[in-house]
């Protein structure tokens, strides 16, 4: 009773009795609706099923074009990034023996191996990358990086066994500066 008084004295009482009411209907009213039965039998709509399963494939097509897409590019930036952190060193190198070649310095045969080192670990690497890029990495691409790779060895071949004879190590340089232009381009 005492409850009652005070909301009677703050004039709530017509105010909760409303608010009780509302909520007793529209819990009624929910129920009466969610309880009506529907007479028949679900069916497809072939029209609108044929529609819907073409729109579901041609999207998936699309998404599948588009992961692999990304897929493409992804493997193109990793390989084609790492090709100069593993070219470049190789090439330094190279062009040191060839200094010293050119000096006829005392060190030439210490830069000879280093630049054959260089020269085949280089390779080695960029087909490690090529590999690891996997599928995703474009054909010609890939095969650039493969002429890359055998030119360099040949390189390192030639100037390993070099003399004095110099035409098989330019002839093999060659090869190898237009293997390197060429994944440069490809890389682009």
């Amino acid at each position: 009773m005492r409850t009652e008084q005070r909301y009677r004295r703050a004039g709530l009482t017509g105010a909760m009795t409303a608010a009780i009411t509302m909520t007793v209907a529209v819990i009624a009213i929910v129920v009466a609706g969610c309880g009506d039965r529907v007479d028949g039998s679900a069916r497809e709509n072939s029209g609108e099923a044929s529609a819907y399963r073409s729109e579901a494939a041609a999207s998936s097509s699309a998404a599948a074009a588009a992961a692999q897409a990304a897929a493409t590019a992804k493997a193109k930036a990793d390989t084609c990034g790492a090709f100069l952190g593993r070219t470049d060193p190789a090439i330094d190198a190279f062009n040191g023996f060839v200094d010293a070649s050119n000096k006829r310095a005392d060190d030439i045969a210490a830069r000879r191996s280093a630049a054959v080192t260089e020269l085949r670990k280089s390779a080695d690497e960029v087909d490690a990358g090529v590999q690891a890029a996997g599928p995703p990495l474009d054909p010609d691409l890939a095969k650039r990086f493969a002429d890359y790779a055998g030119a360099a060895r040949e390189l390192a071949t030639a100037a390993d066994q070099m003399q004095d004879a110099v035409q098989a190590v330019n002839q093999a340089k060659e090869r190898f500066n237009d293997s390197l232009e060429a994944v440069r381009k490809g890389c682009d």
